[in-house]
């Protein structure tokens, strides 16, 4: 019998097939649209949360940011960490507790949140993620959040195959509400690995940061300015700044 991931626990399956694999020139976009949202000097110091094995913090580092980059799974921090260029370190942490990160004090000149990190609760949680945000960033800071479209994912639900590499993976994606629960079968003896989250759709993204004390400045879909966040496109992104 496959064993199953516990929700929300990205174990060694998706690491491996999905994080391993990311497309550097993916990474290279969404670098290109943060440093333009938060130009340097302006915006140098940041925080990276969840920071995965590091790919954003590295290539912010390389540009001249200091970046801290908090990770949950003390795996990733620890090989991070080897791999960490200089202006980069990455702490073990939560993103539900941010505050009391040691080696994270003070405020921050801007945070990302990327790969559709952000919804993982319930909406009182999120909320409290939210000001977790504010909280750390400074007066005017910026915050840069990548999330799931609602509107797209409605109408694409239920099973497909995947091949990712030389993998193939079968995902089920399923809607309740205003909750995508995800199914991942990576197949005999890799396991069954399982995710949900809040979807938004922009006008609910920007209301809840707007009461957490965030103003919206831009939109948009693909890291791309040009091409606006609507349910034509999985993924939309948001660039918040701090009022006051």
């Amino acid at each position: 019998m496959c064993p199953v991931t516990p929700q929300n626990d990205y174990g060694p399956a998706w690491i491996d097939t999905f994080l391993r694999r990311r497309n550097p020139a993916r990474t290279a976009s969404e670098i290109s649209l943060i440093s333009r949202w938060c130009p340097l000097p302006t915006y140098r110091r940041m925080l990276d949360v969840p920071s995965g094995l590091g790919r954003h913090a590295n290539a912010l580092a390389a540009k001249g940011y200091s970046v801290t980059g908090v990770e949950r799974n003390l795996d990733l921090v620890a090989e991070a960490h080897l791999g960490a260029l200089p202006g980069a370190v990455f702490l073990a942490g939560d993103i539900a507790t941010l505050d009391r990160i040691e080696g994270a004090e003070g405020d921050f000149d801007a945070i990302i949140c990327l790969w559709h990190s952000f919804g993982w609760f319930d909406d009182a949680g999120n909320d409290a993620v939210m000001r977790g945000f504010v909280q750390k960033l400074r007066p005017g800071g910026r915050l840069v959040l990548d999330v799931f479209h609602r509107g797209f994912f409605e109408r694409h639900t239920g099973r497909r195959e995947r091949t990712v590499g030389h993998d193939n993976v079968i995902e089920i994606r399923r809607i309740h509400g205003n909750r995508e629960l995800v199914t991942i079968d990576f197949g005999e003896g890799r396991g069954l690995e399982r995710f949900e989250w809040r979807l938004y759709l922009p006008e609910e993204l920007i209301e809840d940061a707007r009461r957490a004390g965030l103003h919206c400045v831009s939109t948009c879909a693909r890291f791309d300015e040009l091409i606006p966040a609507t349910d034509a496109e999985p993924t939309m992104q948001f660039l918040f700044e701090r009022r006051g």
